[in-house]
Order: structure tokens, then sequence, then C-alpha cells
């Protein structure tokens, strides 16, 4: 029994045991399930709290402004950004560039200028209306929001405004917002946004209104033409002036002489005739590179020794007078001459030349009561028979033939308003004898006066003629012209001279000619419509010369000879000749004359008539534009001015950038106010609000 009892007891106890072991068990599972879901607890815990402190870390604003905007908005918002940096970036590059960018001249030369100016207004206008919408929403977003609070019946006005994005103006009609703490600050930022978005409505009419006429250089390209065939022509001489005054280019070097020393000189001085027919071509041209005909205008005007002068009247023609006499250059001139100019020789010769109209008149007592000029100017073609030379502008160490004109003037008794025709000095002084006593020559810079001489001086009731007088100036012009590969070029648009009628003074005026002919040291070459001939090796060895098909200078710039038995022609200029008397043309004369009455030098008036000559004749020809060539064809390359619309246009070239102009600087300051306004909206709006979604 003892053992059956032992035995049930050891098993109750090995039961138990076991029972108790299963319930250690359990409890310890338990105690770890506890922990587990302890720890799960505590770690959901600090997760919720590590995300609620990065939450309010600024780099996760991001998600969290995105999630209360919204995705729309603020897609809509970047967009408008970019399109406000974009708009800055290509409007910038438009005032700040010019012509020598390649993209802006391809905008100004396309049209599109305007039009793009236009586009760019049209993405400001709209971004800063989308910026102030959203902005809108926002600042009602944090009045609503603001611990200050607002008015009950605002309340819902400002519910719909956080929710429909409206005008920033309509925030300013709740006015009770700025008797609330800080909101205040709210309506100021209404303010301003509202001010520069109706201000950039006006964007493309403030900065079209900076948007002007210029020009834009177009590049070099092929120009290929045919020139008129030669032809020596007698009809044009100084009987047809040019009208307008064409376009040509200069090359000048050397100083001008000014007549102080016995002589004027223009320099050494080349002018090339660009193969362009019309006005309008030879006025837009840029740049020129190929061939055109160079022409030699050097010009001198040397004060003569002239001696045995007499008057002689023609007994077959009571109204013509020459006066005869013999002409050659001082010896005390030659060497300042042969080492400061070109002139290498003159032969001295006899000559016999016409006088005015108003010395004859003079001699026949006449009194003639007005002068179309002061000068009495009358030109004698010397160039038939005198043998002159020049120093070739083309050759080195070689001469070339001149062209030689004796200049005459007369100041005579008309001109000292004598009325009492008894009172006139003796035959012999009338008649510029130099044999008679008291009949002198007086060097007067450039001019050779023969006068009375005033220690001699004779009265006669009172009335002297000291200043009765007869004036000579021997004029030597070059004569080359040769066919050269040039480059020419001008920095602005030229404009071709005419000369224009003054009602007040009841004359024609030169202004704008005599300014293009007589060279400058004050005024550029743009400034007198001269285009700009480089400097180059002008040598004929050097040259691709091919002669010149549509100039013949020699026979323009010689005289006709209209009166029979008369070896030298002369033409009158503007005097009161009869009109069977060869006279220029009125404006080729009209232009020496008023050169002379300005202060100019007889080397400067003659060579701007025998240049007015030259282009006379170069105006009559036509170059043909051929595009695909001709076996006749010349081949040049030439770029133009172009008319475009860019900002700053002023009518000049577009070389230099507009810059900061005045409708520039409001447009960008308008809309750096504007853009700094939405950021320090859209910072409030991150920091004042938590629970708004737009």
């Amino acid at each position: 029994m003892s053992s059956r009892y032992d035995a049930l007891q050891a098993s109750e106890d090995l039961n138990g045991s076991a029972q108790l072991q299963e319930d250690q068990n359990f409890s310890v599972a338990s105690e770890e399930l506890i922990d587990s879901e302890q720890h799960e607890k505590d770690k959901d815990v600090q997760t919720s709290i590590i995300s609620a402190h990065e939450a309010e870390r600024p780099m996760r604003w991001p998600r969290t402004v995105v999630r209360r905007v919204g995705k729309l908005p603020c897609i809509l918002l970047f967009l408008s950004i970019f399109g406000t940096t974009a708009f800055v970036v290509y409007i910038t590059s438009l005032w700040f560039n010019a012509g020598g960018n390649k993209t802006w001249k391809e905008i100004a030369l396309s049209g599109w200028m305007t039009r793009s100016i236009a586009i760019a207004a049209v993405v400001l206008r709209t971004s800063t209306t989308v910026q102030a919408g959203i902005a809108s929403s926002m600042l009602a977003a944090v009045a609503l929001e603001s611990t200050a609070g607002v008015f009950l019946e605002d309340l819902l006005p400002l519910s719909l405004m956080r929710a429909s994005s409206a005008a920033p103006h309509a925030l300013l009609a709740h006015t009770r917002l700025g008797i609330n703490g800080r909101n205040w600050m709210l309506l100021a930022l209404a303010a301003i946004i509202s001010f520069t978005t109706m201000s950039l409505q006006l964007t493309s009419t403030i900065l079209l209104a900076d948007v002007n006429a210029g020009f834009v250089l177009s590049g070099l390209a092929p120009y290929e033409y045919v020139s008129p065939k030669s032809s020596y022509k007698t009809t044009g001489n100084w009987q047809t002036a040019p009208c307008p005054w064409p376009i040509f280019a200069e090359h000048a070097q050397d100083n001008p002489a000014d007549g102080s020393l016995g002589y004027s000189y223009t320099g050494f001085m080349l002018r090339a005739l660009l193969p362009l027919s019309d006005t309008r071509t030879r006025s837009s041209i840029h740049t020129y590179e190929g061939l055109a005909p160079v022409s030699d205008a050097r010009t001198i005007c040397i004060r003569p020794n002239i001696t045995n002068t007499q008057v002689v009247e023609h007994s077959n023609d009571s109204d013509s007078r020459t006066i005869h006499g013999k002409i050659s250059v001082p010896s005390d001139l030659l060497p300042i001459l042969l080492a400061e100019t070109p002139f290498e020789y003159f032969q001295p010769i006899d000559f016999a030349c016409e006088l005015s109209e108003d010395f004859i008149r003079d001699q026949d007592h006449e009194y003639v009561a007005q002068h179309a000029s002061a000068w009495d100017l009358t030109v004698c073609d010397l160039s038939r028979s005198a043998w002159s030379m020049l120093k070739s502008g083309f050759h080195t160490d070689e001469f070339t033939s001149s062209l030689s004109f004796l200049l005459m003037n007369y100041t005579g008794y008309a001109h000292q308003r004598v009325q009492d025709w008894a009172h006139y000095p003796p035959l012999e002084f009338a008649n510029f004898n130099d044999t008679t006593p008291g009949l002198h020559y007086h060097n007067s810079n450039e001019w050779l006066d023969l006068k009375q001489d005033a220690q001699t001086l004779e009265w006669w009731d009172g009335y002297n003629f000291a200043d009765t007088k007869l004036s000579f100036s021997l004029c030597l012009s070059a004569s080359d012209v040769f066919a050269c590969d040039i480059s020419a070029s001008s920095r602005a648009p030229v404009e071709e001279s005419m000369y224009f009628y003054d009602v007040e003074r009841s004359q024609f005026r030169y202004d704008h000619i005599r300014r293009q002919m007589v060279r400058s040291s004050t005024l550029s070459l743009e400034e007198r419509n001269v285009l700009t001939l480089h400097p180059q090796s002008w040598l004929y060895s050097n040259m691709s010369h091919h002669g010149s098909s549509y100039i013949n200078i020699g026979e323009m710039m010689t005289l006709p000879s209209l009166q029979p038995g008369i070896e030298y022609p002369t033409l009158h200029l503007m005097d009161n000749a009869k009109a069977e008397f060869p006279r220029s043309e009125r404006h080729i004369g009209g232009l020496g004359l008023e050169i002379l009455q300005q202060g100019g030098t007889p080397a400067e008036a003659m060579q701007s008539m025998l240049m007015s000559l030259v282009l006379a004749d170069y105006q009559q020809n036509v170059f043909t534009e051929v595009p695909n060539g001709t076996p006749y064809s010349k081949f040049a390359k030439r770029g133009d001015f172009i008319t475009a619309q860019v900002p700053g246009g002023n009518g000049r070239p577009a070389t230099n950038p507009a810059g900061a102009t005045r409708s520039y600087t409001i447009v960008m300051v308008a809309t750096a106010i504007h853009s700094v306004t939405i950021c320090v909206i859209l910072m409030l709006f991150i920091r004042g609000t938590r629970n708004t979604l737009i």
C-alpha cells in the first residue's frame, strides 16, 4: 500500500511539477508578450514624437506646404516664377545687347523685336496675375488663423477668398483687419501686390515706348553688277550739276595749307565712287569691298607771278574784253612747293582770259545796283596749252599731268557804290596795264592783287579807288582715275546732300554740300556724309587696275571753247554776264563762291567744283545688279544698314546696347517689388498657418 501510495504521491508530485513548469512557462510567455507590446507601444510613441519634431523642421516644410497649398496651385506658382524669370532674362538680353550679338541681330532683322516683347509681356502679366491670386488666398488664410482674429461678418468673405484665390484688391475691402493687432501688414501687402499687378498689365506699352527705328548692320553679301560701257561725254562739262550730290568714299592724309604761305593745298586726298546707281542704295551702304574708280582729288592754288597785263577790247564785239599777260610760278615759292606739296612743274605761258561782266560794265560806266555775289569770279582754263606736272599719287617717283586754271576775281566800282559817273579813275588804271605808274602787284596769301598803290594814290573829288583790284590765283588739280580693289565703310547711314533756297536771303544755300565737299578737322566723315576709304597701298604696281570704264575726268574738267578766236575759254560764275557768255551751271558756281564767302580757300573751292563735275557724270551712269551673274559681271561684296525696330532706337546704328532706359527700369523695379512681396506673403503663410488647405 505504501508503495502504491508512494507511487501515486510520486506521480502527483511529478504532475504537479509539470503543471508548475507549464504555469511558469506561460507566465514567462505572458510577460514576454506584455514586454513586447510595451516595447512596440514605446516604439510607436517614440516614432510619433520623432515625426512631430521632424515636421517642425524647415527641411520638412515643402512637403507640408505642398500638401496644404495643393498640387495645382504649387505647379502654377512654380510656372509663374519660371515665367517671371524668363521675362527678366529675355528683356535684359534685348536691352543690354546690340548688333554685335548674332541672336539679337537675327531677332531684329526678322521683325520679331516688337512681337517678342509683346509675347514676353503677356507671359509676365499671366505670371503676376497667377501669383497675385494665390497670394490673396494665403493672406486670407493668415488673417483667419491669426491670434488677433477677424470680425464675425468678415469670416465668410475671407473664407471664400481663401478657397477661391480672389484678386488681391478684394482684401482691401475689409479694412477692419487693420485694427486687429498685426493684421494691418496684410492690408499693406495686399495693396502692394494690387498696385504691382495692375502696373505690370501695362508692361508691353511701357517697353514698346523705348522701341524705335534703328539701323542694324547686315553681313557682307555678294554683289554682282554690270557697269556701263566706256563713253567720252562732252555734254556734261560745266553745264550739268549733280542732283543730289552723290555719296563717295574719301581717304585723306597730310595737313592742308591755308594760303598764308602763298599757296593753299587740300592735302593728299583720294575719293572713290561706288558702283551703285540709286540714292537709297548708296545711303544705306555700310561696307563695300570690290572694284571702284578712285580719283586723285589733290588741288593746289598758288599765288602766281603775272606780268605784261593789259585789257583788250575785241573789235568785233564791244561786250567782250580779255586780259592778256604772262603767268609763271614765283621763284620764292618754288622751294616750299617742291618740299611740301605734290607740285613739280609749271611752264610759264602767255594767257588771254575773259573778265567778268561787272568789269565791262564798270568800264562802260553802267552802274549795277546789285551783284549776285561778293565775288565776281571767272575761271580761265589753261590746260590746253600749259604744261604742268604734279607728283603722282599712284606711282613712286613719277609725275602726272595736271589740269591748270586761272581764277580771276574783280572788285570794281559798283562794290564801292559809285553813283556819279564823272568820278572814275583814269583809263590807265581801269585797263589794269601794269606799266601804269602807281599800279602795282600786292601779295595776298594765295592771291596776287593788281591795284593802285596806296602811296601813289590819286584822289578824284574825294573818291579813292584803292580797293578796285583784279586778283589772280593759279590752281593745279590732279586728274588721274584708276579702278582699284577698295574697302569702304561707314559707322552710320549717310545722306546725299542737296542745296536749298533761303527765303530770308532770297538765294540758294549750299551748306550741306559744302560740308560734304570740304575737308574738316572738326567733323567726322559720317557727319560730312562721306564714307571712309580705308588706307591701303595706292601704288599702280600693287593695285588691281582695269582703267576706268565710266569716268573721263579730262573731258569733264576741260572747258568748252564757246567763243571763236579765244584761245583760253573762260567760265563766269554767277556774275551778271549776258546769255551768250559761257558760264558754269548755277549751282556748281554757287557752291564754289559760297565756299570762298565762308572763309574757304581757293583750293577747296576749285576742288569742290571739279568734284561736282565728276559726280554729275558718275550720276548719269547706271549700274545693273545681276544676282545670277553674266559673262560681263563684276563681283564685289557689300553690307547695308537695314532699318529695324530696336530698343533705344533713335535713327542711328544699333551698335551700342540701349542699356537701363527709363521704361526698362520702371518695369524691372515693379517686377522686383512684386516678386519680393510674393516671397514675403509665402513666408507669412508658412509660419502663420497650420490648418489651412487652399
